[in-house]
């Protein structure tokens, strides 16, 4: 007879978490967006010849002040005048259009949100015909930032990289951010390496369930994704002990119950997910439930329920 216990949730959030605000929680980020709170990296034009305005943002620096930045811009542009791009309180010394190595007026205070470079479209009618698309990278053959990422420095000596905010890096198929296009709209940190995996383990009566894993990957979803989401396979008629996670919500062909849930990534600084997890056995008695690999992802678990099979 398989009998179950009540849900277990794990929640992996870094320690100290805070509440964050609608821009990225990247530290060091850098972005384009639509507004002057870095919350808007996609709009639908409406045409008309209306202004639309655009911004380059700096958020979340680590350092104290802004000295100087590097980026590329990559741009796909229609609008009947795509302007031309300002920069904010420094100077440009690279003079092709789409490079900016600016050295700042002075040293800028930095604060959660800092313009780096602004400018105004107009579009013609309909609306639906004109198009942008952004997409951010560091300057080719930089001797600052050879990795190839945008960069900025706060103190002399230290060059810093900066995250691009949504999407992934030069890939056109996902520009950061865009006008009147079909893309992904989730926020994730690009040159960091926040892929992680978690296995999770339940052990009774020298029965054993090991192959669970819960975390996130650059190319998963958090919904159902046959790749990297695999289902919790039948219980063996002699005996069994089972951990499984269950997504009934998903709808899934392969059924509600996985083995595996590999969700999209996000910032555990500032956010937290948690997975669900439901514990079965045919026997009674108390179950041993671990974690293994929490190092990875700087998380933390946090349980609900008892891990015991009545």
């Amino acid at each position: 007879m398989k009998k179950s216990i009540a849900a277990i949730t794990i929640a992996l959030t870094a320690l100290g978490s805070g509440a964050a605000a609608q821009i990225s929680p990247c530290p060091d980020g850098i972005g384009v967006y639509f507004d002057l709170d870095a919350s808007r990296f996609e709009v639908t034009y409406p045409g008309g010849f209306a202004p639309l305005d655009v911004y380059l943002i700096l958020t979340h620096p680590t350092g104290d002040c802004i000295r100087s930045w590097e980026c590329r811009i990559n741009e796909a542009n229609n609008f009947t005048l795509p302007g031309v791009w300002t920069i904010i309180g420094g100077t440009d010394t690279d003079s092709d259009p789409s490079d900016f190595a600016v050295t700042m007026d002075g040293c800028p205070v930095a604060a959660s949100i800092n313009v780096l470079a602004s400018k105004r479209m107009y579009g013609a009618a309909p609306g639906a015909g004109s198009y942008a698309r952004y997409a951010l990278a560091g300057i080719p053959g930089s001797t600052s930032f050879p990795s190839g990422d945008p960069g900025y420095v706060h103190t002399p000596g230290i060059n810093t990289p900066l995250q691009v905010a949504i999407g992934f890096m030069g890939d056109a198929c996902c520009p950061q951010a865009w006008v009147n296009v079909s893309c992904e709209s989730e926020i994730r940190c690009q040159t960091a390496n926040p892929n992680f995996g978690v296995n999770a383990r339940a052990v009774l009566d020298g029965m054993l369930d090991y192959d669970n894993g819960i975390g996130a990957y650059s190319r998963a979803t958090d919904g159902y994704d046959g790749q990297y989401d695999l289902p919790e396979p039948p219980p063996s008629p002699d005996g069994f002990v089972s951990l499984a996670i269950p997504h009934p919500e998903w709808n899934a062909s392969v059924g509600d119950d996985f083995k595996t849930d590999t969700r999209s990534l996000y910032d555990p600084v500032h956010y937290a997910k948690t997975w669900p997890l439901r514990l079965s056995s045919s026997n009674s008695g108390l179950a041993t439930l671990s974690l293994a690999g929490l190092g990875q992802s700087r998380g933390r678990p946090s349980g609900q329920g008892s891990p015991g099979v009545p």
